[in-house]
């Protein structure tokens, strides 16, 4: 009888030991658990930014590309009549300032390559410095009228002279 009792003393001691092991894995588990859960939070908030910000640059790609479109589909119109050669390209605004005179004696228009319509590209000349060919397109307004060396530092169109919100650089090429 006692040694029965003894042997049931130590397995309920063993049994007790077993159960506060589980009890505290299940707390460990608990928090771990918790943890988890947190840190989806976390991250399920941040992918939402990151989408939110993919659709933005999206929208921001598909609005160049639309405008790089609109304007290589004028320099190619701009090709096709090589002896008619505009000034500026129409601004988004409605405005088309011409800064050539009369006479249309402008060094910083536009200039014939390749000797005439014999397969010479038009180039247009930066109408900042006069000295470089135009390859950076203005947003809003849509002019392309600036070299690379001024497209980086002018913070107004100097056709239209609208405030610049972003610029392409455009390889007509």
């Amino acid at each position: 009888m006692r040694q029965s009792r003894m042997l049931a003393c130590v397995i309920q001691e063993t049994i007790g030991k077993k159960l506060k092991e589980k009890d505290e894995e299940i707390q460990r588990i608990g928090k771990l658990n918790w943890v988890l859960q947190e840190k989806v939070k976390s991250l399920s908030a941040e992918n939402q930014v990151w989408r939110e910000l993919a659709q933005t640059n999206e929208t921001t790609a598909n609005y160049l590309r639309n405008n790089l479109e609109q304007v290589m589909a004028h320099v190619k119109e701009g090709h096709r009549h090589a002896a008619v050669a505009e000034d500026d390209a129409q601004s988004s605004c409605g405005s088309n300032n011409n800064n050539v005179a009369e006479d249309g004696n402008d060094t910083a228009a536009t200039t014939t390559i390749g000797g005439g319509q014999s397969g010479g590209g038009l180039v247009r000349m930066c109408k900042n410095c006069g000295v470089k060919e135009s390859i950076v397109l203005l947003l809003p307004c849509r002019h392309l009228c600036l070299c690379n060396m001024c497209g980086s530092t002018v913070r107004k169109c100097p056709v239209c002279d609208s405030g610049i919100d972003a610029s392409v650089h455009v390889n007509l090429s």
